[in-house]
């Protein structure tokens, strides 16, 4: 099924660059108009009522979130967005489960992000999410087969690897059962005090109560024991004892 898009950007060149390999890559998707700022971006929006915007993170008029903004209630259609962030800032685009690309864009991750356009929802509460963390806020959105979970970072108990998917523990002893691997997680938690201490868990060492080091156990704040591998213990102890 074919999806109506527009591009927003600031760069003429990256507009046509995108459109020749949504052309080659991406046949499905059909775009009805362009744009190159915010003021004109809302206009073609408005006019266009496209399915899809390609849309650029900072322009010289403003920023894509400034326009999605200023649009409100009425952001009806998907996202990818299109930076040029950098680490940091990209962290938190993956934080809210937000597609995007990075300049110069890649054809194969643009084929990826377009693919998975319909698993997205929540967009309102996943921009909201990303406007909070890039002010210092600690959220993740967390994607289910069904739906998208927004969770506190500092609720996280833990998470456990299973198969394809990651068992997250909370603070309120409830658990979610969400569609990603665990090495996503461990990259993302990593430096908020999370660590990979066994293949298959990853713990928040703000919930450890204490080492059995006969048993290779970390006893959790919840009651929960889970298993230390031995590779992993010099690191678990360096963390532990330098909190």
């Amino acid at each position: 099924m074919s999806k109506s898009a527009i591009i927003i950007d600031d760069e003429l060149k990256s507009i046509i660059a995108l459109r020749t390999m949504l052309e080659h890559h991406c046949p499905f998707v059909e775009i009805i108009g362009q744009a190159t700022s915010v003021s004109s971006g809302i206009e073609a929006i408005k006019t266009l009522k496209p399915q899809l915007v390609f849309l650029d993170v900072e322009m010289a008029d403003g920023n894509g979130f400034d326009l999605l903004e200023k649009l409100g209630e009425n952001v009806s259609f998907e996202v990818i967005f299109i930076t040029a962030f950098d680490h940091y800032a990209l962290k938190a685009f993956r934080f809210c489960a937000l597609d995007y690309l990075l300049k110069p864009v890649d054809p194969d991750l643009l084929k990826e992000a377009v693919n998975k356009l319909q698993q997205q929802s929540s967009f309102p509460e996943k921009i909201k999410t990303l406007q909070n963390n890039l002010n210092g806020q600690k959220k993740i959105v967390l994607p289910s087969k069904e739906e998208f979970f927004v969770v506190e970072i500092e609720d996280i108990l833990r998470c456990e690897a299973n198969g394809n998917y990651t068992i997250f523990f909370l603070r309120d002893q409830k658990s979610l059962l969400i569609s990603k691997t665990l090495k996503e997680f461990d990259d993302l938690l990593n430096e908020l005090n999370f660590v990979r201490i066994h293949k298959s868990h990853l713990v928040n060492m703000k919930f450890v109560e204490r080492y059995l080091p006969k048993d290779s156990m970390v006893v959790m704040k919840d009651g929960a024991c889970v298993e230390l591998s031995r590779r992993k213990k010099e690191v678990f102890l360096e963390q532990l004892f330098n909190q």
